[in-house]
Order: C-alpha cells, then structure tokens, then sequence
C-alpha cells in the first residue's frame, strides 16, 4: 500500500511510483483545490513549479522536465508532505527465512538505479545493520547474498535503497525476515528449510533393508509402506527405490501414506517408476468430514488415493522418482494429495508425474512447498463431469504460502493450474504445454490466482500444440477473477472515526471471517477491505480488523477521515502486490486476465502472440452489492501481437457495469500503461471477446448514467506506447476522466 502524506489540508493517497526524465506522473489526494500548485525537485535542489496536464480537486498529471536527471524526485501539492517518485519499495520475498550466506531475492518497484543501491539487516533490539551483498538488480528485484554476521533466531528488518536520493532514497520492508543457524541442506534443495531434512543419514533401501519384513513380488505397496512407517517411527529417514519398476495393487484404502520427515526417494525420474490404478476404480463420492464439507481439494476422501499426505503432516517429499497411472480400468481418477488440514514443508523435486485422465497433484493449505525440476502429465478432458468439489486440475495447490513452483513441464488437455488463496508464492521458468487436439468444454486455461497476495509469475512459458484453442469464454491463461466475496458489501457513510467507519443502514457479518465465495473454495491472505470510492476521502483503503452490525475498525488511522455520505466498498483483493513479468504467450485464447479486483499490480516485460491481450477489470454490479476494484496497476514493456487474425490483441482497461446504472464511485484509479507494443492483425479482429478491436482501451460499459462527480475511471496514464496496424490506437469511452494520452 502506498504512504498517504498531508500537512495543511492537502493530502495524498496515491501516485505514480516510477518516471523518467520527460514522463508523466499522476497524484490522487484530497482538497488540491480548485487551481492546485504541484512543486518538484531533485534532492537536494530548488522546487520548481510544475505546468499541469490534468486538474481536478482530488487529482493531478504532471510531467517530469526533460532536463532532469535521472534518479529520485520530490513532489508535493501546495502544502502537502513530499511524495518520493522512483523510491524503492520491497513488495514480496522469496523465502521468508534465510541463514547467514543464503541467495535469494526481493521483488518490488524501483528495487535497482546504479551501483550505490544497498540492502541492510538491521537488528531489531539493538538497531545495528548488516550489508546484504548485491549480486544483480533491475527494476523490479534484487538478488542478494545475506550478511555472515546475522544472528539466528532474530527477526530482521530490511531496509532498502536503489542507489538515488541518499537517506530521502531508504525505505523498510513492511514484513521482516527470520534468520536460521547456518546448516547443510542435504538433499540439494535449495531453499532455506531444506536443512529441516537432518535424517538424511537413516536409509531404508526397500530391496535390502533387513530391518523389512513384508515382500511380494506382484505388489510392492506394502513394503514401500513398511518403510515409510519405520523411517517416521525412528524419527526420520529416507525410503530408498533403487531404480526399477514398482507397482501399487489395493482393493481399499490407498496406495500409499505419506508420514511426517520421511522422504521417498529413488534414482531418478526415468529409472525409479511407481506404477497404479489397477483393477476396478474405487468410488468418487464426495466424503463429508466430521467438521462438515471441507474447504481443501479434493476434500477429505482419502479412500483410493494412489498416495496421500494427512492432515499436519511436515518435513516430507518424494524425490527422483516417477509416479504413473496406469489406468487399466480407463476410469481410475485418483490422484496424489494431502488431506485438507495441510502441512509444512512438503516438496516434489525431480519427479514425473503421469495422470493419465485422472486428478492431478493436490497439495493445499501447505507452509513451505517445493515444487520443482517436475514433468507432469494429464490427459483428462473432463473438467466437470466427474462428482468431485472442483475439476480434474493437473496440479492444485490453493490456500498455500511460501510456495516455489519453478522448473517444471507440464502436458495437459484440460483444467487448470489452481493457486487461489496463496500468498508469498513464487511461479518461475515452467513450460505449461496445452494439446489443442483434445479440447474439453469446461473450464480450461492456465494459472488461477484468484485472492492471492504477493505472488510472482515470471519466465514461464504457455504454449499450444496440435488444434489451435477455440476462441470462447474460457481458457485465460494468467488468471486472477474472484470476483464475489461472499460479505461484498457497499453503502454510504453514516459517520467516520479516525479508525471506524460506521453505516447505520446495514447489519455486516464478521469481516475476519475470510473465506471465499459462496463455493468457499479458498481463504483469501488477508481480512476484507473497506475502499472509499466516492465524496470526502476518496482513494483510501484500509484493512478491516474487526466488526459489529453497523461499526467497523480499519488496520490504522485515515489519512483523511471519510465524511457522512461519501460512498465506501466493502471487497477482498482478488490479486494484492502481484508481480507478472517476462513470461510468454503462445496460441493461448485469453492471456493475462486481471478482472475483478486488483492493488498494486505490475503486468512487465510479457510476450503474447496469438494469445489475445492483457485486460484488467474493475467491476460494479449494484444489484450483487458488489464492486471489484483495480488501484494503482502499471502495465509497461509488453508485446502484445495478432499474427493469425483468430483473436484480437489488445491492452485494455475496462470498468464494467449494469447497463443503466450510474457510477457508485471509481472503479479504476491510477492506471499507468506505457512503453508497450500492441501489433494488429489486418483487418482488424472485433469479434470473438469483451473487447471489441484492436490496440488499447480505457473505457467503461454501455447504456451507463454516470453520476455527477463520480468518476469510474481516474486518472489514466497511456504513455511512449506503439500501435501498429489498429484502426483506433487507443479507445476511450464513458465515465473516463483525466486519462493523459502521450508519446514524447
């Protein structure tokens, strides 16, 4: 969440973060007044006052002088305090512990300037700092190698600065970091808690292993499982397949259980090869738990699972090995999981994983999971007609946290890739290879993030082979949609505290309650929001920490407090400080889809070709009490291109809405999209989805009323974009105010 500043009236919530010399940065606040006076400066130089672009009493565009140097600047609006544009701001980690020598990162906005950038440990109690060294850096992260001196067991801080605007330049992270005793990682993990896996050393090797008393050379099931409830009874160990074949054969119960600090290891993914699914497949009705309908995928049902990880389970894997079904029935849909309740510390490392047409790999509600180094096969087509909770997804990880998932390939017909209600979760250097020759009429596309907070998707690839994808509405490939928290809610202001909000015109139910949805198929990261959209105040949000029918306290004080009557929504995120960057898109039917309710979205550096465009959505549906926010999103050094002419290719951000209904308050603020290419196929492609052409949009539904000084799209800023081919380069339509349109 950007820092709101004021001092004398003026007050501001939101702002351009990053711009170079000659680009135009956008300021939302409160009382700038009716002839607003913007003032710059570098640091440590004389205040200027800036022309504006665009002027309003709650808004401003200026454009930084094309002198300037490059580096960090001052801005203020009359007498507010300054705003630091190109400051660095740390967004997400990549482990949330990390051991005196560890390499990792920290990803954010502005991370890197020049040489002088410095990350810093400082100690808690005693305020001492440390050095990170910095081994590489670029806008949006650091990689970094911890100082030696750091003390285990201390919680850090992290202090940061890009290299500009000495200590004007250092910011804190808003979360801290734990630092761990320095220990050896024997499985080659490389990750921090890699090192929890100290039994390394206490092997079972199920061909030798004396200490193993069941044997049968048709089923190998009992003896893997022997082994692995030996290891766990020792306090740890390691069930060692020698490469070969070995097969799973069971008439009730499952393959195999996992146990907490037991690995499952083998010689690698092409000589160590587990096979099941025979015989006749075991029923698929859905298992009520004794606490009621369970909130994890699939849901309790652990009877005829290939391999199962209950409920709490920690510190377990499976490693060189593969794991296959072989179907012999032609139903057999069981799959790999773990039990609702989750766990900590799982990980598949260098593994293949061979679905045939049943449920893929389910992990949820898990702290700390590895995914990686992984070839994955599913070639099920049906995502809906099986008596499950969701779809035969390849892989479903929902409700995890401190998630890696890099390195993998996976093959696929149908589903998706479901990561909805994970926070801290990284997505790095996959191959997603979807076979268009076998296209299921359900649900099907990529990556699903609905309700996830700082997550990264970068340097994947999303590919098509065989049958071009259908153009319909499915099959969006980075995905972020949750748009209907189940407490949504909107009003106008009764009264105002520094930390309440109060409408005597509701009854709210419990804010802290954040569960998902009317499927509740996901816990969101954090509580509900509470955004004031409309009247005095407009442009804040905050974080609701708790609740009465008609009261609701907010996570820190207004910087302005909301006056009677203006207009608030009560949402959840569906994406919150998401990075998306440097990934490619080829042959896909929707591409990056960010639609109904996003903050602090960066959409960098993507390539789509043939994969329709980026659309982001905010979404205002009066009847549902329902408003979908998209806040403070940048959108920059993209390529979006329409060589078939099968989709369009476009970048569009759209603010939908019932027809005939008027704007309740701004849906969309501070979009800046710049530095993009969107190519065009000829003619132009105007059929086939939402958005009707070709090139870049900022527009609002049809048939709307737009209320008298509720703007549902505030201060846009397209800039040093290139349009080739289009008819229109860039659309704008409705309740659009304040967009600045640019190329110098």
């Amino acid at each position: 969440m950007l820092p709101a500043f004021s001092s004398f009236g003026q007050t501001i919530f939101n702002y351009t973060e990053s711009a170079k010399p000659g680009e135009v940065v956008g300021i939302q606040g409160d009382a700038f007044g009716n002839v607003p006076k913007v003032f710059f400066a570098v640091i440590n130089g004389s205040s200027v006052e800036l022309p504006l672009l665009e002027k309003d009493t709650n808004y401003v565009a200026v454009r930084i002088p094309v002198d300037a140097p490059e580096g960090m600047y001052v801005l203020k609006v009359g007498n507010s305090q300054p705003v630091y544009i190109n400051r660095a701001r740390v967004m997400s980690y990549e482990y949330d512990e990390v051991m005196p020598g560890t390499v990792f990162r920290l990803f954010g906005r502005n991370m890197w300037m020049n040489k002088n950038a410095k990350v810093q440990f400082v100690h808690p109690a005693n305020g001492r700092t440390a050095n990170a060294d910095i081994i590489k850096g670029d806008a949006f992260s650091l990689q970094l190698k911890t100082p030696g001196t750091l003390e285990a067991g201390v919680r850090y801080k992290i202090k940061v600065n890009n290299g500009t605007g000495g200590h004007h330049g250092d910011s804190y992270f808003d979360e801290t970091l734990l630092v761990r005793k320095a220990a050896a990682d024997p499985f080659g993990l490389n990750v921090p808690w890699g090192a929890d896996f100290s039994f390394s050393r206490n092997v079972y090797n199920i061909k030798t292993d004396t200490r193993l008393i069941q044997r049968n050379k048709n089923d190998d099931r009992l003896v893997i499982q022997e082994a692995i409830d030996k290891a766990h009874a020792d306090g740890g160990g390691v069930v060692y397949l020698p490469a070969g074949h070995y097969k799973l054969i069971y008439e009730t119960g499952s393959g195999l259980i996992m146990r907490s600090r037991v690995v499952l290891k083998g010689d690698g993914k092409d000589k160590t090869i587990i096979t099941y699914g025979y015989g006749k497949p075991f029923s698929t009705e859905r298992v009520k738990a004794p606490y009621g309908w369970t909130l994890g995928w699939p849901d309790s049902r652990s009877e005829g699972m290939a391999m199962v990880w209950p409920g709490g389970i920690t510190t377990s894997g499976l490693l060189d090995l593969s794991m296959k079904n072989v179907n012999e029935s032609g139903a057999f849909v069981h799959t790999i999981k773990n039990m609702p309740e989750g766990g900590s510390r799982l990980f598949v490392v260098n593994c293949g994983l061979d679905f045939n047409t049943g449920w893929g790999l389910a992990l949820v509600n898990v702290d700390k999971l590895l995914l990686a180094n992984n070839t994955m096969k599913s070639t099920s087509v049906d995502v809906r007609g099986i008596n499950a909770p969701t779809r035969t997804w390849p892989q479903d990880i929902k409700n995890s946290y401190n998630v890696i998932c890099r390195n993998n390939t996976y093959e696929y017909n149908a589903g998706r890739f479901g990561a909805n209600g994970c926070h801290h979760a990284i997505f790095e250097n996959n191959r997603f290879i979807r076979n268009g020759d076998h296209q299921a009429k359900g649900e099907t596309g990529g990556l699903s993030l609905d309700y996830v907070t700082d997550v990264i998707v970068q340097a994947n690839t999303f590919e098509v082979t065989g049958t071009p994808v259908l153009n319909r509405n499915q099959g969006e490939t980075i995905l972020s949609q949750g748009g209907n928290p189940h407490q949504q809610s909107m009003g106008k202001v009764t009264k105002a505290g520094a930390l309440t909000l109060e409408d005597w015109k509701t009854e709210w139910q419990d804010f802290t309650d954040r569960v998902m949805t009317e499927w509740q198929y996901a816990i969101h990261p954090t509580n509900y929001t509470v955004a004031i959209v409309h009247g005095k105040g407009a442009g804040q949000w905050r974080t609701i920490v708790k609740n009465n029918d008609t009261v609701l306290t907010i996570d820190r004080p207004w910087d302005v407090v909301p006056a009677p009557g203006s207009h608030y929504v009560i949402t959840q995120w569906s994406c919150y400080q998401m990075l998306v960057r440097d990934n490619i898109l080829k042959g896909n039917n929707r591409g990056i889809w960010m639609y109904c309710g996003n903050a602090d979205l960066v959409i960098t550096g993507n390539k789509l070709v043939n994969s329709e465009g980026i659309y982001i959505r905010a979404d205002q549906r009066l009847a549902y009490k329902r408003y979908n926010l998209s806040w403070n999103t940048l959108i920059t050094n993209n390529t979006v291109e329409n060589t078939d002419g099968r989709r369009a290719a476009f970048i569009a951000a759209y603010l939908a809405q019932e027809k005939n209904a008027n704007i309740f308050g701004t849906g969309m603020l501070n979009m800046t999209v710049r530095g993009n290419t969107v190519r065009a196929y000829t003619p132009n492609v105007v059929k086939g989805s939402f958005v009707k052409g070709e090139g870049y949009f900022n527009a609002n539904g049809s048939g709307e009323i737009v209320a008298k000084g509720a703007p549902g799209i505030l201060g846009s800023i397209f800039e040093n974009n290139r349009s080739i081919n289009t008819g229109d380069s860039l659309k704008l339509a409705g309740s659009v105010f304040h967009t600045v349109v640019s190329n110098e």
